[in-house]
C-alpha cells in the first residue's frame, strides 16, 4: 500500500507569551519546514591501541529553518516576534527570549515535532528584485522531541 504526504495537511502552531500565538497549514505562505536535531547523542571514542568507548550524550537542541514568502502573514507575525525579543533583552529583559513554542504535525502520518526554548538568531536577508521571493528563518530550540 502507497503512503501519500501532502503538505497541505501538515499544520502548527507557533506560541510565545510575549507575541501571542500563530496557527498556520501548509497554505499560510510557507514553502518549506525543515526541521533538525543538533545534538549527537552518541559518539565513540577510539584510543591508539583501537579500543573503543561508546558514550551517550545528553540533549536534544536543534533548530527548524522555515522558508515563507516574504509577504506571508506568518513572515510578519516572526518579524514582530524577532523584534520583541531583541528589544527586550537589549533592554536587559531576556527573561522570555527563549519562551516560544512550536509544533508541527502531519495530518497524514501522524508525525509530530515538539520545539521549546524556541528563539530567533536573526531577521532573515531580505530580496528585493523584479518578482517576489521567499525568506528563510532559522530559529534555534532548546529542544525538539519528535514522535
Amino acid at each position: 500500500m502507497a503512503t501519500t504526504y501532502a503538505f497541505k495537511n501538515v499544520v502548527g502552531a507557533f506560541t510565545d507569551p510575549d507575541a501571542g500565538s500563530f496557527p498556520f497549514t501548509g497554505q499560510e505562505g510557507v514553502k518549506h519546514l525543515s526541521i533538525s536535531n543538533a545534538t549527537e547523542r552518541g559518539v565513540i571514542d577510539v584510543a591508539a591501541d583501537g579500543s573503543q568507548m561508546v558514550s551517550y550524550v545528553s540533549g536534544a537542541g536543534g533548530a527548524i529553518d522555515i522558508e515563507v514568502q516574504q509577504t506571508s502573514s506568518l513572515h510578519q507575525f516572526l518579524v514582530v516576534w524577532a523584534n520583541i525579543k531583541f528589544t527586550e533583552s537589549d533592554a536587559g529583559n531576556a527573561a522570555n527570549f527563549a519562551a516560544a513554542a512550536i509544533k508541527i504535525v502531519d495530518l497524514l502520518s501522524g508525525a509530530m515535532h515538539t520545539l521549546t526554548g524556541v528563539f530567533p538568531t536573526k531577521i532573515p536577508d531580505k530580496p528585493y528584485g523584479p518578482s517576489g521571493a521567499s525568506v528563510t528563518w532559522r530559529l534555534m530550540a532548546a529542544n525538539v522531541v519528535t514522535q
